[in-house]
């Protein structure tokens, strides 16, 4: 008795575990843990020409920037066995984005059904669901596709605060490839649930993510009336046929299976060594993407399926739009630095009056005095050239900036100086022995530490095209 998906060796072959079955040993038995449901694969097929070619309908669904993707990671998630056993299983999560009644939980379901029979009420996680339940489901999941539905923009601070904290620790979770290691009440480490299958996630809304957060996700933005609702419609009549070929797929797989771990090895490096995505991660990302959807390529050109000169136009569309994502995404992430946001919080800051600097002459003196350094917003001093702002002061204000808008700075105070040295943003004095991010600064006949914040940097932000 079994209790997880996926591939398991059984005696001197590869077998495939679903919860109607095993492909390839039709004596084992599987019931899986952790209330997992659906993922039942068909006994047969009557064609699998027919069910392949249903597959590859599901890309005239929707745009090809979001299909294609989909369907990559649905012929990816079968090949996690041996990516693993290669030492580079995949760690991402997948997010399908987009406003309220684009049917993304139906395009989802559409996806997963090529693993079981799935609709958008009957999907095997949401952010409902304890942080605990859904590691247990991606533990149970294994080598196959789990989809967590309806991350939403909730009015409730603490509802919203408990699903962000979720898709954090599944982003860590599935871009780590790790688990949380707990103790029970009589202080024994629990099991540790380390997720083994690929994880797509539906979402209205993104909270803020560090940047290592958003390397660890491909995103995909899906608006108003891009499902085709009649293909849809159709497709969702014979999704049974997806589950075909999907099982034709993991029979297609398992007299490769001895040799996968180095085929796929060979492949990840090369494709990684070629993508041009602007992040180690993203080019990872870029490198499975490319495989899974090569693979299924592969697969469905042995059913003639697919003409012979279709394969590679249909692999080099596939490429562009892998590379414009990670592209689009690697822009995101330069945007979303700790740098820029600290920026961007200083910037918004100053400009709406909420802190001020006081103004310094030619000499370093303030200009009209001391008597207003005590006020309110107080952080800091400005000439010509420098900020030179108090970090006890501009830390907290930061922070609170986008404490009120709901988001949280994460990011500590030396962890901040370092980043804002490495693209020459701030001031540093050096010796041989340290580097002093805080240089003193006699302001008024009194020394203190200040951050020196070059002014071109501000600048910058607010004039983006300009050299």
């Amino acid at each position: 008795m079994y209790t997880h998906m996926g591939w398991r060796r059984i005696g001197d072959s590869w077998c495939y575990l679903h919860s109607g079955g095993v492909i390839g040993d039709e004596a084992a038995q599987v019931e899986l843990d952790h209330d997992v449901v659906g993922y039942t694969l068909p006994d047969h097929a009557d064609s699998y020409q027919e069910a392949v070619r249903a597959s590859l309908c599901m890309k005239d669904v929707a745009p090809p920037e979001i299909t294609i993707p989909l369907l990559a990671l649905v012929y990816l998630s079968p090949l996690n066995e041996f990516f693993r056993q290669a030492g580079c299983e995949p760690a991402f999560v997948t997010m399908l984005t987009g406003p309220t009644g684009t049917m993304k939980s139906t395009l989802a379901a559409l996806a997963l059904c090529h693993f079981g029979q799935f609709t958008a009420k009957s999907l095997p996680g949401d952010f409902n669901a304890t942080r605990n339940a859904l590691e247990g489901r991606g533990f149970a999941l294994k080598d196959t596709l789990m989809v967590v539905d309806d991350f939403y923009p909730s009015a409730y601070r603490n509802e919203y605060a408990k699903m962000a904290s979720t898709l954090q620790g599944l982003l860590r979770s599935y871009g780590d490839r790790s688990g949380r290691a707990r103790m029970t009440s009589d202080i024994k480490l629990r099991e540790v649930y380390v997720p083994r299958g690929n994880l797509l996630v539906t979402s209205e809304d993104v909270p803020n993510l560090e940047q290592s957060g958003l390397a660890r996700q491909l995103m995909l933005e899906i608006s108003p009336g891009d499902v085709n609702k009649e293909k849809l419609s159709s497709l969702q009549g014979d999704s049974f046929l997806l589950g075909q070929a999907m099982r034709g797929y993991i029979e297609w797989l398992i007299p490769q299976a001895d040799t996968l771990k180095d085929v796929l090895l060979e492949k990840f490096i090369a494709y990684r060594q070629q993508a041009q995505a602007g992040h180690p991660r993203l080019a990872e990302v870029m490198a499975w993407l490319r495989i899974g959807y090569e693979m299924f390529l592969d697969y469905a050109a042995s059913f003639d399926v697919i003409p012979n000169g279709s394969r590679q136009i249909m692999l080099d569309e596939a490429l562009g739009i892998f590379k414009e994502l990670t592209s689009r995404q690697a822009e995101t992430m330069k945007i979303d630095t700790p740098v820029s946001q600290f920026l961007s919080a200083l910037n918004e800051l100053l400009t709406s009056g909420q802190c001020h600097c006081i103004k310094l002459d030619d000499e370093g003196s303030p200009v009209g005095g001391f008597g207003n350094i005590k006020g309110r917003g107080f952080i800091g001093y400005a000439d010509s050239v420098y900020y030179y702002l108090r970090p006890d002061a501009i830390m907290p204000a930061v922070i609170d900036f986008y404490r009120r808008q709901g988001l949280h700075f994460s990011t500590s105070k030396k962890m901040l100086l370092k980043q804002l040295a490495s693209v020459e943003a701030i001031r540093e004095s050096r010796t041989e022995k340290r580097v002093n991010r805080t240089p003193d600064k006699r302001i008024g006949g009194e020394n203190q530490r200040y951050i020196w914040l070059k002014k071109e940097a501000l600048d910058k932000l607010n004039n983006p095209d300009e050299k």
